[in-house]
């Protein structure tokens, strides 16, 4: 995908792509936020 669906005032459209996950064009991936340990 190279860019969002927008709306005219540049807000994503969610329901296009929930709708571009059910016709198979996109591929949701899992992923976990992992905090960074900084030594202090």
């Amino acid at each position: 995908m190279e860019a969002f669906p927008l709306t005219p005032s540049g807000k994503v459209l969610k329901r296009e792509l929930a709708e571009m996950v059910k016709r198979g064009e996109l591929e949701p991936k899992p992923v976990r936020y992992v905090e960074k340990k900084e030594i202090a």
